[in-house]
């Protein structure tokens, strides 16, 4: 039987011995969710932050709030910053763990988008965190659709994209 991608990634992180932690803005905990429906989650998912208003990245994930003011909310500096913060919140919390991290922020509309940054911008950021190294990447995505469209769309493109860092990751 085909596995489901979020089935593929609770089973690759077991067996890879990764911690997952996400900092969700957009998606308001939607991917912890449904990383959660697979049986055994609990021995990878740390947990997930939702910080969805401005002031929780600042005060709960302690993003920079000039940051926020230079690039937007919705950006790719803020996505890595949210990625970086989680992977710290968890190393505190976890120390000697490999840990990966899942950002993100963006427009699911329908209000609040402009020109530069229209709604169905997505940001995500993606960290790992290992005892010789630490790296984080960002991907901007783009997506159509209504507002819960969107969301989906970006959950299911986030699991895709942890699952493939996964598959790659080595120790």
């Amino acid at each position: 039987m085909e596995k489901t991608v979020q089935e593929r990634v609770v089973h690759l992180a077991r067996k890879k011995n990764i911690l997952l932690i996400t900092a969700e803005s957009l998606t308001a905990g939607l991917i912890s969710a449904t990383i959660a429906e697979v049986s055994g989650a609990s021995s990878v998912l740390f947990g997930g932050l939702i910080t969805y208003m401005e002031s929780a990245k600042t005060h709960v994930l302690g993003v920079d709030q000039d940051l926020i003011k230079t690039h937007g909310v919705v950006s790719e500096k803020v996505a890595y910053e949210m990625a970086e913060r989680a992977l710290d919140c968890l190393a505190t919390a976890m120390p000697h763990k490999n840990i990966m991290s899942i950002a993100v922020t963006g427009l699911a509309g329908p209000d609040g988008g402009s020109e530069q940054t229209p709604i169905g911008t997505v940001y995500m950021g993606l960290g790992m965190l290992s005892q010789s190294a630490k790296q984080i990447s960002t991907d901007k995505l783009f997506f159509t659709g209504s507002r819960n469209e969107i969301r989906k769309k970006t959950v299911d493109t986030v699991l895709e994209k942890i699952y493939l860092t996964l598959q790659h990751y080595t120790m």
